[in-house]
């Protein structure tokens, strides 16, 4: 899943993510259900919001935060 994030912000295309609120540190990038977006990737590795509580993100926290256990996805747009 990274993989593909990191393939499509390369290409310059943004990934749109919704984001849930939780309990388990899932409210570092949202307090309430939402959509974000994930602009691009600096070269120290930090993923560029849009429409978060937080400016910069980790794709691994996104991830394990939001996608797994059957939880919400990412829809790619181009």
């Amino acid at each position: 899943m990274a993989a593909k994030v990191r393939e499509h912000l390369r290409q310059g295309k943004p990934v749109i993510a919704l984001v849930t609120g939780g309990t388990n540190g899932e409210t570092k990038y949202a307090w309430q259900n939402h959509f974000i977006t994930l602009l691009a990737e600096t070269d120290d590795g930090k993923i560029v919001l849009g429409n978060s509580y937080s400016e910069y993100g980790n794709l691994e926290e996104l991830i394990r935060y939001y996608l797994a256990g059957g939880r919400k996805g990412f829809l790619f747009v181009g």
